[in-house]
């Protein structure tokens, strides 16, 4: 009896109403009248105050609660809303990264892709030498054969002429023999250095566009 409270004792609550000053002048002005009104009886002015203030009290506490409530659910959503703007940001810059990564990949294929490109031209260009060369060599072999084959015939109509002239010169035949006869083994032998030599020609031909085919650059991955 006789005691009362009033100020932030009187009504404990959060901050966010923003209240608290204003409840403890009310307090403070209601208990003075509540005390002029009663000067003879505290007990009755204590009553009449606490009618007032405690009522005043409650309500403003729960307002300050449903502010808080209502302040920290936007504070969430708040922080919400950053973490989703961090998530896309982060998720824009790796698919930004991925991309000049994508791009650096397709500059790198076609610098070896015009790389690979050159070399086979090239090696076409060296091929196509190689063949006029081998179609050359071939053309001066076969001049070369015909030749001799011209000199046999030649040789051959000789023979008969200087068989039919000098039938009994059994000695100038047998020379003439001998002489066809090792006119046809140089043939022969020209004829295996022909053969021979085309397939030198198509073996070097071949070594050569292999060598070239294994110098074209592989695309980077």
């Amino acid at each position: 009896p006789g005691v009362t409270l009033l100020g932030d004792a009187a009504h404990v609550m959060s901050p966010f109403a923003g209240e608290g000053a204003n409840l403890a002048m009310l307090d403070a002005a209601d208990l003075a009248a509540a005390l002029a009104a009663h000067p003879r009886d505290p007990e009755a002015a204590l009553a009449q105050y606490e009618a007032l203030a405690i009522p005043r009290a409650a309500a403003a506490a729960a307002e300050a609660t449903a502010r808080a409530d209502k302040d920290t659910a936007v504070a969430q959503m708040e922080q919400r809303l950053r973490a989703a703007h961090d998530a896309v940001g982060a998720a824009a810059q790796a698919a930004a990264q991925r991309l000049a990564d994508v791009e650096a990949t397709l500059a790198r294929t076609a610098v070896a892709l015009e790389e690979r490109e050159r070399a086979v031209r090239e090696s076409d260009a060296a091929l196509a030498a190689d063949k006029a060369q081998a179609g050359d060599a071939q053309s001066r072999l076969a001049t070369q054969l015909a030749a001799a084959e011209s000199r046999l015939e030649d040789r051959a109509a000789a023979l008969e002429t200087l068989e039919a002239r000098l039938a009994g010169s059994n000695d100038t035949v047998a020379g003439l023999h001998a002489e066809t006869a090792e006119q046809r083994e140089t043939i022969v032998a020209l004829k295996a250095r022909l053969r021979l030599a085309e397939e030198e020609l198509q073996s070097a031909i071949r070594d050569r566009f292999h060598t070239a085919a294994q110098a074209v650059p592989t695309p980077a991955a």
